[in-house]
């Protein structure tokens, strides 16, 4: 999953999708350490979803405490990856993006102006609409959940909601451990 050379620094992100199970809270404490080895708090793109905020108020809270330079990106409040969303025009993708940054704010985070689209799915009229409403599109070289490999420089992608494959979490955490990567901002 990491490929032969270990890479040197990556833009970590962290997807937060509508999930029944709780966070990966070893994952956050591990970023949180990661804060303290490095003698500074650890940048880090936060993707959430309106849907997930609803759900886990107790979680973020835990995770705003944490010593984490966090950017909030906007994940969609629905997080529709099915159903055609892009194509479908009965979808009110404006609306839903508005819909998930009011509840952002109403939790007490500042939202960015960085949209990932859920599952990475995206056309041209949904990017013009992004564009209208100054967002910058978040994509990532690297979906863990996926196996693909982590490069130097690389936007790296983990769901931070319980739903990624077993072990993704643990090697990564791993990677941290090791003291061989740097994670920068966006």
């Amino acid at each position: 999953m990491f490929g032969a050379v270990i890479p040197q620094n990556i833009i970590l992100t962290i997807d937060l999708c509508p999930s029944s199970h709780s966070y990966e809270k070893t994952l956050f404490q591990t970023l949180e350490n990661f804060s303290q080895q490095q003698g500074r708090a650890t940048p880090v793109v936060i993707c959430v979803s309106g849907r997930w905020l609803d759900h886990h108020q107790k979680e973020l809270t835990e995770i705003k405490k944490l010593k984490l330079d966090i950017t909030w990106a906007n994940h969609s409040y629905e997080h529709p990856i099915d159903h055609g969303f892009c194509t479908n025009p009965k979808f009110d993708f404006v609306g839903d993006l508005k819909k998930n940054e009011a509840t952002m704010i109403k939790y007490g985070l500042k939202p960015s102006k960085y949209y990932r689209f859920p599952g990475l799915v995206a056309n041209k009229t949904r990017l013009k609409q992004l564009s209208d409403l100054g967002y910058t599109v978040l994509g990532a070289d690297v979906w863990l959940g996926k196996g693909q490999k982590i490069k130097d420089g690389a936007i790296v992608l983990i769901h931070g909601n319980g739903n990624e494959l077993p072990g993704i979490v643990e090697k990564f955490m791993a990677l941290l451990k090791s003291n061989q990567v740097k994670i920068i901002s966006l």
